[in-house]
């Protein structure tokens, strides 16, 4: 008798374990998903008190019966497919109490498959050693509202040499072409530029000299390129600062007039960061769901990223990041000299990142016609620009580097 009570209470506690499994997943998701941060310790610190009962950890499965009935269901789009719970009224709490009747909220529906799509994503290039993190389901909204099109409406995207419009060329050219019928037309050129591939862009987009050597020219393409977005607007993500303005170039170079005077340009990056823009004020409500009041005091506002900071480090703790190198880590960690080397994009000499260091250590300026070149190289060549740094409206500080680094010169 008494093994067989082990034999169940060992039982019981698999399925509740399996159970809590789940419903982790499942709850990881839905919070994930009204940007809610959520975490295995939540769920373990979740209990539901019952009256005439002391608290108890609930079961897996209610927990997400009463999370799917109190969020509307619109909300709920994205999910990945999952076997519905069974209903609430057979679940048990620990306690043995049959679970209560669920209020509906209103305007809620009912889950259904059809709503929801996964795509798996998997993590390329870690470093050696590094465990590879867990294979993540991507949400994808499969029912986005239809586009109301007057006319067709291009989508396009630019691989170039590098970033600067004047110099640069296209390397690669992709253009999805939706139509008001609703209508798709895909089309891409991969072209060789007759210009050197920096090595930073080759690192981006993978595309090398070799690769495009015997690949025809915009020149050669151009009017092909014209006839496919005859009549259409033009849209893309940072399109209206690089791939227009690039694109626009290649016309020119090639001779062919490319009107876009009477052409909707619409980017979709400007519109992502004006709905959510990167404040304090919205990373507190992402990161912490409330409202940061009296925003722009200072004691408001560095109280509140003093708690952003913590619900960062729970957030991310086993989140994987890829750097520009290829390098995979996981970066944000209670730790102030790895969370000091991910907040800083450059390696600043100065503080305002007007002069950096590069791979080598050495500094460079990060502005104005010198930019990427040693500070050393640039004072050996124009002795005068040290003056005119002096005597311009640049920080006390940047000015006593610059000193520090001619006398250095000086003294070799």
């Amino acid at each position: 008798m008494q093994q067989k009570n082990q034999r169940v209470h060992q039982e019981q506690q698999n399925t509740e374990k399996r159970n809590t499994n789940i419903a982790t997943a499942m709850m990881s998701q839905l919070f994930e998903h009204r940007q809610m941060t959520f975490s295995k310790k939540m769920f373990t610190d979740l209990k539901i008190y019952w009256a005439g009962h002391s608290a108890q950890p609930f079961t897996g499965w209610l927990l997400i019966v009463l999370v799917a009935k109190a969020v509307p269901a619109k909300r709920l789009r994205g999910l990945p497919q999952v076997a519905p719970p069974p209903p609430a009224a057979s679940l048990l709490c620990p306690c043995g109490l049959s679970a209560p009747s669920l209020p509906q909220r209103k305007n809620s529906k009912p889950l259904s498959a059809s709503m929801f799509k996964t795509q798996t994503t998997i993590p390329t290039s870690p470093k050696k050693n590094l465990p590879l993190p867990q294979t993540k389901n991507t949400l994808v909204n499969t029912q986005n509202m239809e586009l109301n099109l007057k006319r067709p409406l291009a989508f396009f995207d630019i691989e170039s040499t590098g970033l600067n419009v004047a110099k640069d060329r296209i390397i690669e050219l992709c253009i999805i072409k939706a139509g008001p019928n609703g209508t798709t037309e895909t089309k891409t050129w991969l072209l060789n530029p007759d210009y050197p591939i920096s090595e930073e862009a080759e690192k981006i987009h993978g595309i090398s000299q070799e690769d495009i050597e015997d690949k025809p020219t915009f020149k050669q393409v151009a009017k092909d390129i014209q006839r496919f977005l005859t009549n259409c607007d033009l849209a893309g993500y940072n399109s209206n600062r690089f791939d227009i303005p690039m694109l626009v170039e290649e016309f020119l170079r090639a001779g062919v007039d490319f009107d876009v005077e009477n052409r909707r340009f619409i980017d979709v990056q400007n519109i992502f960061m004006k709905m959510e823009p990167r404040t304090l004020k919205a990373a507190y409500r992402f990161y912490l769901q409330k409202e940061l009041e009296n925003a722009h005091s200072a004691t408001a506002d560095v109280t509140a990223t003093y708690e952003i900071l913590k619900a960062q480090l729970d957030r991310y703790a086993d989140t994987a990041y890829t750097d520009k190198e290829g390098e995979t880590d996981i970066p944000v960690k209670n730790d102030m000299e790895a969370l000091a080397k991910f907040s800083t994009h450059h390696r600043n000499a100065d503080l305002m990142g007007q002069i950096i260091y590069n791979a080598k250590g050495e500094e460079v300026i990060n502005f104005g016609k010198h930019k990427g070149k040693t500070v050393e190289e640039v004072l050996r060549k124009e002795p005068s620009y040290y003056d005119w740094m002096q005597k311009a409206d640049f920080p006390l500080y940047t000015k006593k580097l610059l000193t520090k680094i001619k006398l250095r010169m000086a003294g070799k």
